[in-house]
């Protein structure tokens, strides 16, 4: 059975768009890199060419889903690297995503009302994401 504290409490949304990472601090510049999957909680991308030394750090992730006309833009704290595979040079992060813009929450809600089943699983997914700000603040 699985632990209540480890189930996931949001759906997550696959669709292909491209990205870029800032990295908080750093003078490095910009990471580029594929979205994986996202959800209200987080993402997860592969990124090109990055250090093996992203985990606890944060900035700033800008997606553009193709075709389309504006831009996911995010503050994310790196939380996980899935291990390397070999003759790959991209790595895949796991990010908690930290705070958005309300024009960035719009469209992100709308791509995951598009690819969820139901309104209530929508409804249900944004009450849990009100629940987790309040409780964080």
């Amino acid at each position: 059975m699985t632990d209540p504290k480890n189930r996931r409490k949001f759906q997550r949304i696959v669709f292909p768009s491209y990205l870029s990472l800032s990295l908080s601090g750093s003078s490095n510049g910009v990471y580029q890199g594929v979205l994986q999957d996202i959800s209200f909680n987080g993402v997860l991308a592969k990124i090109e060419n990055s250090p093996d030394n992203l985990i606890g750090r944060s900035g700033e992730l800008t997606i553009v889903p193709e075709q389309a006309e504006f831009s996911l833009n995010f503050s994310v704290d790196i939380l996980h690297r899935l291990p390397a595979q070999p003759n790959v040079t991209a790595l895949t992060y796991g990010m908690q995503i930290s705070q958005m813009d309300i024009d960035t929450a719009g469209h992100l809600r709308r791509l995951i009302e598009l690819n969820l089943s139901d309104n209530a699983s929508l409804q249900r997914e944004l009450h849990q994401l009100l629940e987790d700000q309040l409780l964080a603040d």
